[in-house]
């Protein structure tokens, strides 16, 4: 993956399309940089429920440990969001696991 290709994407997810939004956040979630993480959080806050909900997705598919409490505190508002719960747990626990077996400290480095 080119080292242009997340800078180049990253402008898309504040197009005013929200198809533009969704599939960039899902092309970022691919990718899986975690430098894509800060952005992606932003979108958490999206007008449009299918940006939020394919957001999560990305983020669990990057793994970070950083999102865990974003995405907890969005599962507790967002009724689009809470329609894929049991995905979403899914993806946390998953993280969870990774920061254990990885010994993964917030900061995205290793112990």
């Amino acid at each position: 993956m080119s080292s242009t290709t997340i800078p180049a994407l990253v402008p898309l997810l504040e197009d005013s399309e929200s198809n533009v939004r969704w599939r960039t956040a899902n092309a970022l979630g691919k990718i899986g940089s975690p430098k894509a993480v800060p952005r992606l959080i932003s979108l958490l806050e999206d007008s449009d429920s299918g940006v939020r909900m394919t957001t999560v997705n990305a983020l669990g598919k990057i793994g970070s440990p950083n999102i865990i409490v974003e995405l907890t505190e969005k599962l507790r508002s967002d009724r689009f969001v809470k329609q894929s719960l049991s995905e979403t747990t899914n993806i946390i626990q998953t993280i969870q696991q990774r920061i254990k077996y990885y010994k993964i400290t917030p900061k995205n480095t290793l112990v």
